[in-house]
Order: structure tokens, then sequence, then C-alpha cells
């Protein structure tokens, strides 16, 4: 048996560890190569698999853009096809001298139904070429010798008939329009530096319309709704507002001064206006006490005896009215009083008048009365223009 010393022993076990790392490290360098290999292989394969995927989402996404640009091309070609067939059937009848055109006809009513259903086919753009056609054509001109088209329920929603202000310095008479569009719906629209003189909004919708700085002087909007309407720097000069809505409107009482009536109007403050009287002294009892009668100025008295006397229904009524009062028991008591219509004129002369009375009739002793209110327009070099005459009997007992 041969020993070995400590010194032989120390180098062989140094070299027998020395020998197991180096092979070890060549073991892990084998297999890391594979390894880093198919890592590599991995993240390839996951990076290449995202980026197919969002190539797909970009080809459903252009293939979905391309569908809706198919479809909106589609959409405008057809409606560019109605809004041509619709002209080109107007122009015929227009242009037909064998056609009879009122507005009692039977090419009204089709004019009408064909307009109405066109309208609310067409986006503003095109609605827009349709009021222009219809008010060159002179179809919704005011006081145009064709009988009017009532678009009245026409939808022209967000219809923009606005001018830029640069065109109005250049062209001074292009915004000018006299239009007709009562009852029409007109919501968020905009006639934005438009000069609409004598234009009839009567009993349109005009919620959120858009009227800064234009001319709406002689306009009628009695009955027209008008809340959160632009007003600002517009001019209203004689314009009608007979129980239109505009309550929330930005029009100020400044510009509300200027306006020919506002009789029953709601105002900006939802406030209502109230009804004008245009009788002076027609509320008798502003002039009247109870101690006495009097006989009220701004009348004239053509026969009889008429005087505005304190008369209260019942002995406990102390506030009661006075009321006129003829102290003629045999004869016939009348008067009369002129008023000045000269703001009214161009209304009177259009037909776009109402007279609207309040009258409480009673009488002291049995038997027939009878009040006769008897209305004459005339010129001012006194020609009687029309005579209206109204009778109203009533008996007391």
């Amino acid at each position: 048996m041969v020993c070995l010393n400590r010194d032989t022993q120390i180098s062989s076990q140094s070299s027998f560890f020395y020998l197991q790392l180096k092979d070890i490290f060549k073991i892990l360098g084998v297999l890391l190569v594979p390894l880093t290999l198919g890592v590599a292989t991995t993240l390839l394969s996951i990076q290449q698999t995202k980026l197919n995927q969002k190539n797909r989402e970009n080809d459903i996404d252009i293939a979905q853009k391309q569908r809706q640009q198919d479809v909106f091309l589609a959409v405008q070609a057809e409606k560019e096809r109605i809004l041509a067939t619709y002209l080109q059937d107007l122009a015929t009848l227009l242009l037909d001298k064998n056609i009879i055109f009122d507005k009692n006809s039977a090419v009204s009513s089709i004019v009408r139904a064909k307009t109405l259903t066109t309208l609310i086919q067409m986006d503003a753009p095109r609605k827009r070429q349709v009021i222009l056609f219809l008010y060159e054509a002179k179809l919704i001109k005011r006081n145009s010798k064709y009988a009017l088209i009532n678009l009245f329920d026409a939808d022209l929603d967000n219809l923009d008939m606005s001018l830029s202000e640069s065109k109005i310095k250049h062209y001074k008479t292009y915004e000018k329009i006299d239009i007709q569009l009562r009852g029409a719906s007109l919501v968020n629209s905009s006639f934005k530096w438009r000069h609409l003189d004598f234009s009839d909004f009567s009993q349109a919708d005009l919620k959120d319309t858009n009227f800064q700085y234009a001319d709406l002087s002689n306009v009628d909007f009695s009955y027209a709704h008008l809340s959160n309407t632009d007003f600002r720097m517009a001019n209203v000069s004689k314009a009608m507002f007979v129980y239109a809505n505009l309550s929330n409107s930005s029009i100020t009482d400044e510009q509300l001064s200027t306006a020919l009536t506002l009789q029953g109007a709601i105002l900006p403050n939802h406030a209502t206006a109230p009804v004008e009287n245009l009788i002076m002294n027609g509320d008798a009892e502003q002039r009247c006490s109870n101690n006495h009668a009097v006989f009220l100025l701004n009348w004239t008295l053509t026969n009889g005896s008429i005087s505005a006397v304190w008369r209260p229904q019942s002995k406990t009524e102390l506030n009661s009215k006075c009321s006129f009062s003829s102290l003629s028991h045999h004869d016939i008591s009348a008067m009369h009083q002129t008023v000045d219509l000269n703001d009214y004129v161009d209304w009177l002369f259009n037909g776009r008048t109402l007279y609207g009375f309040q009258i409480t009739l009673s009488g002291t002793r049995n038997g027939k009365h009878y009040v006769i209110i008897n209305l004459r327009h005339r010129s001012s070099d006194g020609k009687i223009l029309e005579n209206i005459t109204i009778c109203r009997e009533y008996e007391t007992k």
C-alpha cells in the first residue's frame, strides 16, 4: 500500500475541483445557446403576433372607414339626386304656361307636399339651396305675383341663411330678403347680418336662432317661439311680437321699445306684456269718480248724451270699474274717436290685422238694447277704404 503525503493529496483535490468547474462551465455554455435562442424566438414570436394583431385592427379600421365613406357618399349622392329632381320638377311647373298656379289650385298643394317631403331628407346646406330657389322663384317672397307656398310645419331646422361681414361690405343689396316662413320649424337656424324687412316668421319655431346684426324692421313674429334667440345688435323697429315667446332671449328693453307691438308677449324675464289699447281713454275708470259722471277726452259726441259713470254691481262692491253710459233714454247716443294707424298701414294693406273687443253690456231698464260698433279705415285724405259694422243686441229685465 502506497501512502501519499499531504502535499500530494491537496494537489490532487485542487485538480479535481478545477476539472469539475471547467466541465460545469462547458455544460452551461452548451445549454445557454439553445436557451437564448429559444427565448429570442419566443420574444420574436410574441412581437410578431402583436404586430399581426395591430395590422388586422388597422385593416378592420380602414375597412370600416371605407364602408362609412361609401355609405356617406351614397347618402350624399341620393340627396343630390332628390334635390336635382325636386328643382327640375318645380322648374317644369313654373315654365309651363298651361298650368294655373294659385293658392287654391291642386298644383299648389302638390308643390307644398313635394317641398315638405324633400326638406325632411335634406341637410342644412341643401335646405338653404331649396329656400333660395323658392325665394328667387318668388314662391315664398312676400307680396309676389305668385301664390305663396305654405311652408307651415316645414323642417328647416339648422338652416343657415347668414352672411359674412366681408360679403356685406362688398354687396350692400344682396343680403336683403323679405321672406315668408310662417309656421316653419327653424330651430337653431341663423340669419346673421340679413336684412329681413317685412318678412313673416309668425307662428314659427325659432328657438336658439341667431339674428345678430339682422335688420328685422317690420318683421312679423306674432305667436312665434323665440326662446333663447340671439337678438344682439339686431334692429327690431316696428316689428310685431304679438303673443310671441321671448323667454330667455337676448333682446333688450331698448330694442323692445322700438317694436310696433308686444301685446301678450312673454318677455325675456318671463313676464307677460300687457294688451295695448289703441283707443285713448278706453279704460273709462281712469277719469271717473263715484260722485259725478264725466265725459272722456279724445271722444267726439255726435248724438245724445254719453258719460263715464261709476256704477257698482252691488252695494259691497266698492272697487267697480266705471263704464260708458247713455244718458239719453229715448234717443240714440253716438260718439267716435279717430285712431292714428299710420304705423300699422303696411299690416292693414297686407291683411295682417285682427280686431279685438272686450265689452261688458248691461242696462238699467227692462227691454232690448243695442250696441253698434262701426270701424272705418280712412286714408290720409279722408277717403273710406274699409267699413266694418258690428252690432250686438242684449236684453235686460
